[in-house]
């Protein structure tokens, strides 16, 4: 009996020992969050692959058959991109799937990332808008003057 008890204290020990722990064959969250990242931008862009002219999605040409090799395409493009291979990708992903606290923390860092991403990509939007330059070229006093820029100003 007592040996059964020390057993199951060392167990107990051991066990909460790792808490918060990553086993050394698992990816970092950081790395993980980087790799989803990809491959939720891989599918975007493989199931809605745009047009030569990179205004629209072009969506009417290619069979869902295709669009599902394209995206496997993409998918192993990206694991090379990171230097995995499949099997180490699907472990450290398993893992995550055990562990939802990390998984989270995995989804806080995807978000944050595509929220500054997003910022950054308005902000650059923003410093080259075109729509200042009338205001340049016609200065207020014109404004009644010329029908199209008429408005409350």
């Amino acid at each position: 009996m007592r040996k059964a008890l020390a057993f199951f204290i060392i167990l107990c020990c051991v066990a909460c020992g790792q808490d918060g722990k990553v086993p050394g064959n698992v990816l970092s969250k950081e790395k993980m969050a980087n790799i989803l990242l990809d491959f939720n931008l891989a599918e975007a862009y493989g199931r809605n692959p745009v047009t030569g002219s990179g205004t629209r999605p072009d969506t009417g040409h290619l069979a869902d058959s295709l669009r599902e090799r394209r995206v496997k395409t993409l998918y192993a493009q990206v694991l090379q991109v990171h230097g995995l291979t499949v099997d180490a990708f699907m472990k450290s992903y398993h893992y995550y799937e055990l562990h939802a606290d990390r998984m989270e923390d995995v989804y806080k860092i995807m978000n944050d990332s595509a929220n500054a991403h997003n910022n950054f990509n308005e902000a650059n939007r923003r410093a080259h808008d075109q729509a200042p330059l009338w205001e340049k070229w016609y200065p207020r006093s014109f404004h009644g003057r010329i029908p199209f820029l008429r408005g409350p100003y």
